[in-house]
């Protein structure tokens, strides 16, 4: 069980890079970009921020932070509510009807999961691994 973990945590670290990448792409976008430009970049990275980000979250939700137990606190419960909150500005991000909903919506989930991967990156993980015994 313990290196089941430790390899989930490997995979969420991995699937980090993949949602930078994807952001990067939305955020690269020209200043004068319109919404069908737009909507084309967010349909090619659709796989990454929706069916991908629901999967990681899950994962760390119903699987991690379960089998950590109390030995994160309350930080499992700060995270698991973050998910909400970037999901919430995902979906607003590719429900928006306008362009300047929708820039304003990814500048927003931009944000958000750019502090929440480095604070699961330099907090969470190494002190998920140090719970399960597996090191920093």
């Amino acid at each position: 069980m313990t290196t089941d973990l430790v390899d989930l945590i490997g995979q969420l670290e991995h699937e980090h890079v993949e949602v930078r990448a994807a952001l990067a792409r939305v955020g690269e976008l020209p200043a004068g970009a319109d919404l069908a430009v737009l909507t084309a970049t967010l349909d090619e990275v659709a796989a990454v921020l929706v069916a991908g980000l629901d999967q990681h979250s899950a994962a760390e939700d119903t699987v991690l932070f379960p089998a950590l137990g109390e030995g994160l606190g309350a930080v499992a419960e700060t995270f698991a509510a973050e998910h909400v909150d970037i999901r919430a500005w995902r979906d607003q991000l590719y429900q928006a009807a306008t362009i300047s909903e929708r820039l304003a919506a990814g500048a927003e989930l931009r944000g958000l999961l750019h502090a929440h991967m480095e604070r699961e990156e330099n907090m969470l993980f190494p002190s998920a691994r140090a719970v399960l015994g597996a090191g920093g």
